[in-house]
């Protein structure tokens, strides 16, 4: 058994120690494991890996041409083999979140001194032990299915694959979410079950035989999974437990007078128009809410919604409320990073700024006029000396019917009547 260790550690050295040094670099500097007893900071996730990657390296040197079987004619047992696999990691997931406590004992700033009790600090490098063990054993019990490093890694994205396909499945045809799913951490026990079954009957086999016997683990948990999450029992157990992941965000208007409210459950949103003096509701078609769209109150009676950004030309659309609820208007021709809004001050017009265009939109009609459309400059060599593009970048109402601008070449102001529709 010593030698089995020694040889051990003289393979997977390198590894260990990278581990257990993210371990302790990590909580020292107070990016990794909690002195609090908390969950790990998100820098913990690299020691995790480096405990992943050593234990997909556990069964690699066995697996190489006639090594297993060479191994095995010795008078060695396939438990012995599986312990001398198992201490080095096992020792190392304990030993550096220890190490890890230490330094943060050493390393954190004098005032946190007396948060950090020793059940904090042994509570925290639990967690950490845990996390890491269990990523050591995952890796581990992959690495036995097939030849290499390569090989571990194509196991555990085979495991994470079909993990990810029975939640989805389950989504999509039942309307199972995944808080909903019974023994989807089993799925993590198939690497554990091919490595004791494999390490005891199968480990001198071919690398498609051992990958076979992994498949059929996957699919005897998929089917007990399957049993159970669609069981009448489980399923009332499962809604007594999951929350009513209902959120409702609402979006005032400058008074007070309007909302509008958005209700999400499930991931799947409605919308609807409050008027709160009088309680009133009115629906807000989906239509006119893009999911890449943003919202905008331009006063107490308008609220402006920009179109899609992935369409072009992109659209706005103006929501107006009136005594007899609200009444949208569209206008096309916008600019979803580029345009600016001016709301004319009797509220009935609306102007559009681009950096060569200049539109009004008659928020009475839903009429759109064209005020300026700067020339673009015609296209030139790319040795030519190009003279800087002139741009739009002042402008406003004079009036309720007068817009003013600053000629971008000539810089002098300029006032232009909005004629009545």
């Amino acid at each position: 058994m010593r030698r089995l260790l020694w040889k051990e550690w003289h393979e997977r050295r390198l590894w260990l120690a990278l581990w257990a040094a993210a371990t302790v670099v990590t909580a020292a500097l107070g990016i990794g494991q909690s002195g609090l007893g908390a969950m790990p900071e998100a820098w913990f996730q690299l020691p995790l890996a480096l405990a992943v990657i050593a234990g997909l390296g556990g069964y690699g040197s066995e697996l190489k041409g006639e090594r297993a079987t060479f191994l095995y004619s010795r008078n060695i047992s396939w438990k012995a083999v599986l312990a001398a696999k198992l201490l080095p990691g096992l020792a190392t997931a304990v030993l550096a979140p220890a190490l890890g406590a230490l330094a943060i004992l050493v390393f954190s700033p004098p005032e946190y001194h007396h948060l950090l009790t020793p059940g904090a600090l042994a509570s925290g490098a639990l967690t950490v032990a845990g996390f890491s063990g269990a990523g050591f054993l995952v890796g581990l019990g992959c690495s036995i299915i097939l030849h290499g490093l390569a090989g571990s890694m194509l196991a555990l994205f085979i495991g994470i694959a079909a993990v990810s396909v029975y939640g989805f499945l389950l989504y999509e045809v039942l309307g199972i979410s995944s808080a909903e799913i019974s023994v989807m951490p089993a799925f993590l026990a198939a690497p554990f079950i091919a490595l004791a079954i494999i390490a005891r009957f199968g480990i001198a086999l071919s690398g498609a035989a051992r990958l076979r016997r992994f498949l059929l683990v996957l699919l005897g948990l998929f089917l007990l999974c399957l049993v159970i999450d669609l069981s009448p029992p489980f399923r009332a157990y499962a809604r007594s437990l999951v929350h009513d992941d209902t959120y409702t965000n609402t979006s005032l208007s400058p008074t007070g007078h309007y909302a509008l409210v958005t209700k999400t459950r499930n991931e799947k949103s409605s919308r609807y128009f409050l008027d709160l003096r009088n309680g009133k509701r009115y629906p807000a078609p989906a239509a006119i809410f893009p999911n890449n769209g943003a919202t905008s109150w331009l006063n107490d009676d308008y609220l402006s919604i920009q179109r899609d950004k992935n369409r072009e030309p992109s659209m706005l659309t103006v929501v107006r409320f009136t005594a007899n609820g609200p009444r949208t208007l569209t206008f096309s021709g916008l600019d979803f990073y580029g345009t600016r809004y001016l709301l004319s001050p009797d509220a009935k017009r609306l102007l559009l700024a681009k950096w060569d265009d200049l539109t009004v939109c008659d928020l009475e009609t839903g009429a759109q006029r064209t005020l300026l459309r700067l020339p673009r400059p015609p296209r030139r060599l790319p040795r030519a000396k190009a003279k800087p593009t002139p741009y739009l970048e002042d402008y406003w109402w004079q009036a309720n019917n007068v817009v003013g601008y600053l000629d971008p070449v000539t810089k002098k102001r300029i006032l232009v009547r909005v004629s009545e529709p």
